[in-house]
């Protein structure tokens, strides 16, 4: 009996102190859940004010498209500069709260409603506006390109740098020559793989090929208005087309 009552007084004890352990770890596991809950929320609401910014801005944009529907039929080209290409899709990892914002998916129901341009007619006033540009120098950077096969630039690449610079000045002509000399000179110890590489990034922004963007899941394309056009699928855009020609970004969508 003596042996009894101290072990169960000690079992108790154990007890009494386990239970306020964990009633203690209970208390910080919520209280922690509760901070980090707080602060995705936070995240959230900072979502949906940026899609809101981006919706007013889209508003304005619609607003200025329906302007030059009534006061001209030419259509009007709006550019957006600053507009770009987004490589990768953002995914936000935040817990679904207990509420709905309801603001901005009203606002976009609304946007997308309201939304409503004729795309075709667009294109072909760009492709009109555009149909006399000139393109004599693509042409003739693309023809010289084509001089350097893949045997012509192995070649080459035996060659002292001095020896590569004569070798690209004998075939230079009277056409060309104007706009390959200044590619030239911006190259300090010549190579002809830059040269190249130089003429590439330079045609690309004066290439006469007019690029449609088109939302993922459309089946539409434009090709057919036009051999200078390429249509090509981008997912980041729900609605609308971005037209890109000359290094220049022309955006109607959302």
């Amino acid at each position: 009996m003596e042996l009894i009552i101290p072990a169960v007084v000690i079992v108790l004890i154990m007890f009494i102190f386990t239970f306020f352990m964990f009633k203690n770890l209970v208390k910080r596991i919520n209280n922690s859940t509760k901070k980090y809950f707080l602060d995705k929320l936070q995240d959230f609401d900072y979502i949906i004010a940026e899609k809101e910014k981006e919706i007013e801005i889209l508003s304005e944009q619609i607003k200025r498209l329906n302007e030059a529907k009534k006061h001209g039929e030419n259509g009007e080209i709006i550019e957006i500069p600053e507009f770009k290409k987004p490589d990768e899709k953002i995914v936000y990892d935040i817990p679904t709260p207990e509420f709905r914002e309801t603001g901005f998916f009203k606002n976009y129901k609304g946007l997308n409603k309201e939304f409503d341009v004729d795309e075709e007619k667009i294109l072909k006033d760009f492709i009109k506006i555009h149909e006399k540009d000139d393109t004599k120098e693509y042409k003739e950077l693309s023809a010289f390109s084509k001089l350097f096969t893949q045997n012509a630039i192995y070649e080459s690449l035996t060659l002292t740098p001095e020896e590569q610079l004569n070798l690209v000045e004998s075939v230079l002509t009277e056409k060309n020559r104007s706009y390959v000399e200044p590619i030239i000179k911006t190259i300090k110890n010549f190579n002809v793989l830059e040269m190249l590489d130089k003429i590439k990034e330079r045609m690309d922004k004066i290439s006469p090929t007019i690029y449609v963007y088109v939302s993922g899941d459309s089946n539409k394309n434009y090709d057919y208005l036009s051999s200078k056009i390429k249509t090509q699928l981008f997912k980041n855009m729900s609605k609308g087309i971005i037209i890109e020609y000359k290094d220049k970004l022309y955006d109607y969508s959302i």
